[in-house]
């Protein structure tokens, strides 16, 4: 009877530990993901700081650039989600992760408009901002679907 309770102990003490472990684990990879969302946030203001001729403006390549606003703020709020939640099976509990990643974005999307523009070169557009929601709103759908419906 006493070696079924030491056992007992030793079980309930291990199962601790793994709780531990799953908790440092857990902000290990929240923390990666804030650090990747931090660089993936400075390439967009980075590569929104270029200047582009204004000879581009209305051809098909300036059409490119402002639709390719929806998969790079879609990648965003991914990315965004996952810090928040830690992982994709987190993404089913609540819908607040997907409230706060749709403001952040919105606001840093307007943001980034408005340090626009103050650049030689560049213009603010709210067309862009709304480029950006779309992608944002794809984003959360394809996580809800793919990732939370999917498995």
């Amino acid at each position: 009877m006493k070696h079924r309770n030491l056992l007992e102990s030793f079980k309930s003490a291990i199962g601790g530990l793994s709780h531990i472990w799953q908790a440092q684990r857990n902000i290990r990879i929240r923390l990666f993901y804030f650090v990747a969302l931090f660089l993936y946030i400075a390439g967009i203001y980075y590569l929104s700081s270029n200047l582009r001729a204004e000879g581009l403006r209305g051809s098909l390549e300036d059409f490119v650039f402002n639709f390719l606003h929806m998969p790079v703020y879609g990648g965003l709020a991914f990315i965004l989600l996952l810090a928040f939640c830690g992982n994709t099976r987190n993404l089913t509990h609540s819908w607040k992760p997907y409230w706060i990643t749709f403001v952040i974005i919105l606001l840093l999307g307007i943001a980034d408009e408005y340090r626009q523009s103050f650049l030689f070169g560049r213009t603010a557009c709210a067309w862009d901002v709304f480029l950006n929601i779309v992608g944002v709103l794809s984003a959360f759908v394809m996580a809800r679907v793919c990732l939370v419906k999917g498995g």
